[in-house]
């Protein structure tokens, strides 16, 4: 990440405190920081952590827009649980499971219109997904690594950080800093508000088997999905 890119994040970070009317003072009351913590920080000269980012985002700052100066762009699968009106992470990680295994039935289904090496891939990186989903305990860098079937050597040299230090970062012994939230957006466009959730995902391969559905499949796919929110509602309601 070049000082150039950094301090374009650096200046948006600034922004988003100016909107919010506060000063640095404030920020340092909020985050547990001392005012020269902060100033620091906005200065580049210490590099903001998992922890601090997380705080902001509590305060409604955009971490897509402000890490990667992009506006999140929606496609089909995120409307579809957006529709929804699911807003935990636990809960859309479980209609995350139910969409893939939809989308996969929706795939065997139009197979016929698809070349084959695609249909290969295609089913190739839904196994992956499913798998990741299910790997309820591991960190989000070993979930994106084993979606991408990458060694930890591969992965360090991808994220430009050393073997030793990547290896306490997928064990969760080490928090990540913005530049390497940074470089996992750039590397595999995965989205810093999914990072730092503890989340993965592959939209663009989703919306991107979606684009073969016709209508009725993709009406019968959204109406399973709201199937399935309350039969996870109705199952929650049960435990309780």
């Amino acid at each position: 990440m070049r000082e150039s890119e950094y301090q374009e994040v650096l200046n948006r970070i600034v922004q988003f405190r100016r909107q919010m009317g506060k000063t640095q003072v404030d920020i340092s009351k909020d985050t547990n920081l001392s005012q020269a913590q902060v100033c620091r920080l906005e200065s580049g000269r210490n590099r903001y952590q998992v922890d601090t980012l997380k705080e902001y985002v509590r305060q409604g700052m955009d971490i897509d827009y402000v890490v990667t100066g992009e506006h999140r762009k929606t496609g089909a699968i995120e409307l579809l649980i957006e529709q929804t009106g699911v807003t935990l992470w636990e809960e859309q990680e479980e209609l995350m499971k139910l969409i893939v295994w939809l989308v996969e039935a929706g795939l065997n289904r139009t197979a016929d219109n698809i070349a084959e090496d695609k249909l290969k891939y295609y089913r190739e990186e839904l196994r992956r997904l499913r798998q990741v989903l299910d790997d309820e305990e591991d960190t989000v860098l070993y979930k994106l690594r084993s979606m991408h079937s990458l060694s930890q050597f591969e992965m360090s040299e991808k994220l430009e950080v050393g073997i030793k230090k990547y290896r306490k970062l997928e064990k969760g012994e080490s928090d990540m800093d913005i530049e390497l939230i940074w470089n996992v957006y750039r590397k595999f466009r995965c989205n810093p508000s999914y990072l730092l959730s503890g989340h993965v995902e592959n939209f663009n391969m989703l919306n991107e088997i979606w684009e073969y559905f016709d209508e009725e499949s993709r009406q019968s796919i959204a109406e399973m999905t709201r199937m399935g929110l309350e039969l996870m509602h109705g199952r929650q309601a049960i435990k309780g």
